[in-house]
């Protein structure tokens, strides 16, 4: 995490229009055609905390491919995270970046060069509105979708309870909730 740009956050008196829509789950979200690229959050987003991806969400993300969306995985995890993903979403081949360094933009800025894509038709998913949210405002990219975290909803490996807490401040900060 980039503690500058984090920094940045919570002096942002905007907080409020950092999230365009929320969703239960990735799963509930109902894409536009005009889309030309989503961008999702990986863990707590995807899958569970630094563990497993699912079938039913690669599932879920090989269908989006199919109908033509092209699909990036960003995150502040390892290489050993990025090799992972590759493994498993290799039929789907995604542009993926770990060591993201959110919420610093440049990672977004790298993805839309990797995909030859425009900021214009973007949808970022993300879990957390600090990082990913933020980041992606930072970048220019309209359509910023929160969801529930993946662990609360199906179960599995959950951030440290520190995490879970700073995520519950920063969604307060945003929403007032």
């Amino acid at each position: 995490m980039n503690k500058k740009y984090y920094i940045k956050y919570w002096l942002f008196n905007n907080k409020k229009n950092l999230v365009t829509r929320e969703f239960q789950s990735v799963f509930d979200i109902k894409y536009k055609k005009n889309t030309n690229l989503l961008i999702f959050d990986v863990d707590d987003t995807l899958g569970e905390h630094n563990g497993v991806i699912s079938d039913k969400t690669i599932g879920y993300l090989y269908d989006l491919s199919r109908k033509g969306h092209k699909i990036a995985l960003i995150s502040n995890g390892n290489s050993k995270r990025a090799e992972y993903l590759r493994k498993k979403l290799r039929k789907i081949n995604p542009t993926i970046i770990t060591k993201s360094d959110k919420p610093n933009p440049i990672s977004f800025y790298e993805i839309f060069r990797l995909t030859e894509s425009e900021n214009a038709n973007v949808i970022v998913v993300g879990d957390r509105i600090a990082t990913d949210l933020f980041g992606a405002y930072l970048a220019g990219i309209r359509n910023r979708y929160l969801v529930s975290p993946y662990s609360d909803i199906f179960g599995g490996k959950k951030p440290s309870i520190v995490y879970r807490f700073i995520r519950a401040l920063e969604n307060f900060t945003a929403k007032g909730k």
